[in-house]
């Protein structure tokens, strides 16, 4: 998923909504921060995470954080050492779940 497609899809849910990553097992991870990688001229975003919930950007903050970004750049998820590419996003409730 790139940047400009997650901007579209976080549009119309609630700004304060926190936002998680769930992994392979299920684990909800919160994301905290997000830096960027370019490599041979190939933008990437990763989002950083968290195992502390209250530590978790909400959507209007990821969405501030992600608007500073090339549009076409591919959004990663950056889990210890390795990274996970964003291929969806699920809403249960109040919270946001990208997988």
């Amino acid at each position: 998923m790139d940047v400009q497609t997650l901007i579209k899809l976080l549009a119309d849910v609630k700004q304060n909504n926190q936002i998680f990553f769930e992994d392979s097992k299920k684990r909800l991870l919160g994301i905290s921060s997000i830096s960027s990688d370019v490599t041979n001229e190939n933008h990437s975003v990763l989002l950083n995470l968290n195992y502390h919930s209250h530590k978790t950007l909400k959507a209007w903050e990821l969405v501030v954080l992600l608007k500073q970004c090339p549009a076409a750049a591919i959004i990663w998820v950056q889990n210890q050492k390795k990274r996970q590419q964003i291929f969806g996003i699920r809403f249960a409730g109040v919270q946001i779940y990208l997988k």
